[in-house]
């Protein structure tokens, strides 16, 4: 049974990675994990794809034996998992709030890196994952320091990770769009277009379909934004320090 993982399934990115894998994979099965049911079931009734809902929150410390205990009994051939899950907040660092931190860190690292290991065993020759990152990764920025520091692990972990299984014949993709417009700018508590974001929003569905695309040619990195090439290629060769003070003045905090 070829099953699709897709996490953080109920809105935005996650939604639409969800009808495109409906619509151009072949899949027996796309197993949907997100805490919202309700959202879920409204996906769900999208879809031709048969779906297993997983109303869990990834926050939590249930999901993972629940997760690895339904892949004990099925057994599936894990072809491809989207580990889209994840929340931001902005901010200076000494006024988050504790819990939003602890959960932040829990979504964006530890949920990310406990599904792929649990799924990774069950993963054959052809087998692709999808993490989510973002052009944050790229710098360090004042005022999202811990979302800007988790998405940098998301990029690294995931390019050393490809490289690890690509001997096994799976690929592992990182992407890294410019913020777009979904549910993640009302939950972030003022991550919206400010600074640099101002000079692009990225396209929900082409941030998806790129991704896709990406990672059925095995590549490690999906950029989709003009922008986010630019940041990307300053980021490589100038100082931190120096990007930092251009961050102020352009309005990045």
């Amino acid at each position: 049974m070829r099953v699709a993982l897709i996490t953080g399934a109920s809105s935005g990115l996650g939604w639409k990675l969800a009808e495109l894998v409906d619509r151009q994979e072949k899949m027996d099965e796309i197993w949907l994990l997100a805490r919202r049911e309700g959202r879920l079931r409204d996906l769900e009734g999208g879809l031709t794809t048969p779906c297993r809902l997983l109303p869990w929150d990834m926050s939590g410390e249930e999901w993972a034996g629940k997760l690895k205990d339904l892949l004990d009994k099925e057994r599936p051939d894990m072809a491809l998992v989207i580990n889209n899950a994840g929340i931001g907040k902005a901010g200076a660092f000494e006024d988050l709030d504790g819990g939003h931190i602890q959960t932040l860190l829990d979504l964006n690292i530890r949920g990310l890196t406990l599904s792929t290991h649990i799924c990774l065993p069950f993963m054959g020759q052809g087998g692709r994952i999808v993490n989510i990152a973002s052009v944050a990764a790229f710098l360090p920025q004042p005022g999202l320091g811990i979302y800007s520091a988790s998405k940098s692990y998301v990029l690294s972990f995931s390019r050393a990770l490809h490289r690890e299984v690509r001997k096994r014949g799976i690929s592992v993709t990182a992407v890294c769009p410019n913020p777009m417009m979904t549910e993640f700018f009302d939950l972030s508590g003022g991550i919206g277009p400010t600074g640099l974001k101002r000079l692009g929003l990225d396209s929900v569905d082409r941030v998806a379909q790129k991704a896709l695309d990406r990672s059925r040619r095995g590549k490690d990195l999906s950029i989709t934004h003009p922008t986010a090439y630019v940041i990307r290629f300053f980021s490589k060769i100038l100082p931190h320090s120096f990007v930092l003070w251009l961050e102020g003045l352009m309005g990045f905090y």
